[in-house]
């Protein structure tokens, strides 16, 4: 199940987590030290999209929700 935080749903790459072609888009999952590095890396090759999109907090119920990032 996933449930969409009020104004999350329709905001602009919110699609790329229901897209049917990717079943949900291609994410990456590296320490949190890591990630500047990797973005800038991605970047570099051209990547279009390359975004840090969230973090793991704890083991949930089965359900994903969707948070607009406020960092």
């Amino acid at each position: 199940m996933v449930e969409w935080e009020e104004g999350t749903k329709d905001t602009p790459g919110s699609d790329i987590l229901c897209d049917a072609q990717t079943s949900g888009g291609l994410l990456l999952v590296v320490p949190p030290s890591h990630r500047e590095a990797l973005l800038v890396k991605l970047k570099e090759l051209g990547t279009p999209c390359a975004a840090w999109i969230g973090s793991f907090t704890e083991k949930g119920k089965g359900t994903i929700t969707v948070r607009l990032n406020r960092d």
